[in-house]
Order: structure tokens, then C-alpha cells, then sequence
């Protein structure tokens, strides 16, 4: 029997959680959330950098249906440096963000 978050969503369904980003000097914060907007992932809230917008673009286009389109994102990095957007996690993805790995800008591309 399947353990991963799948199991929940339904058999090809992937996890949907927000994901908050936010711009300082060194790169983009993120942080995920349930998609209820309330609830943290694990135990506790953990943080994770992409070095350049590029990287958390291409992260989010991604973990994105093929035909959605990011214009909500391209207007919250325009207009405010920050913001929010659903995405789609795979199993493998979830687990590093529930465990909290140090380098999930590297890790968290594997899709």
C-alpha cells in the first residue's frame, strides 16, 4: 500500500501546497504551507533559498498543470518582490520539504 502524500490526494494526484516566496539581497526565500494557508508541513516551518528568480520560475513552472499560466506570479515579483502561489509537489519533493533538507534549491528540482 502506497505511504507517500499521493495515497491521500488520489493514485496520480500530487500534492497541492503554497508556496510563499519573498526577495532579499542573497537570493529568494520560499516556504510551504498546506494549501489550506493555515497549517505548516512537518513540525515545524523551514525555509529554503533559490539563488535567482530564474531558479524559483523554473521551479514553479514545474510544479504547475501545463496549462497554467504564472501571470499572479510575474505580477507579485513586479509589483512587490513577494508572493504566493499553489503548486504541486511530487512525493519525493514533499518528503525534503516535511524533512527540511539545507540545500532544497538543488534538491527540490528533481522533477
Amino acid at each position: 500500500m502506497a505511504e507517500g502524500p499521493s495515497a491521500k490526494f488520489g493514485l496520480n494526484a500530487m500534492p497541492r501546497v503554497l508556496l510563499n516566496f519573498d526577495h532579499h539581497r542573497d537570493g529568494w526565500n520560499v516556504h510551504f504551507m498546506r494549501d489550506d494557508c493555515r497549517s505548516r508541513i512537518g513540525s515545524r516551518t523551514r525555509y529554503f533559498k533559490f539563488p535567482a528568480l530564474h531558479d524559483l520560475r523554473s521551479f514553479v513552472e514545474r510544479c504547475q498543470p501545463k496549462d497554467v499560466t504564472l501571470v499572479g506570479f510575474d505580477h507579485s515579483v513586479r509589483a512587490w518582490n513577494r508572493g504566493s502561489e499553489y503548486v504541486n509537489l511530487t512525493d519525493e519533493q514533499y518528503a525534503k520539504v516535511v524533512s527540511g533538507l539545507e540545500r532544497p534549491s538543488n534538491e527540490l528540482r528533481l522533477r
